[in-house]
């Protein structure tokens, strides 16, 4: 009971950007970096889009071990929703091109 508590109740470090939960279990990520998002995207690019792979390099390179429970990255009944909400960072600005 004790343990619950202290894992509810719990702070992010401070390099954390993003926080991922399955049931119990906490997964802080820092900021995905440029060679990690360029790995991520190409492995879900058509034609063969592989997003648990994907989701799986950005968590797998994000994490902050030290804060996060480990059965995040051990346990496959954790990882892989973590995976495919991990590949969610994958945000692109929207960009124009425009001939003059």
């Amino acid at each position: 009971m004790e343990q619950e508590k202290e894992k509810k109740g719990r702070t992010a470090p401070a390099n954390a950007k993003f926080k991922i939960t399955v049931e119990d279990k906490v997964a802080y990520l820092k900021p995905i970096n440029r060679a990690t998002f360029e790995f991520a995207l190409n492995l879900a690019s058509p034609p063969n889009p592989q997003l648990v792979k994907a989701g799986e390099a950005i968590l797998k390179n994000c994490i902050i071990e030290e804060a996060s429970d480990p059965e995040m990255i051990k346990d496959d009944q954790y990882l892989l929703p973590a995976c495919l909400k991990a590949f969610e960072l994958i945000d692109l600005k929207a960009a124009e091109l425009e001939k003059l």
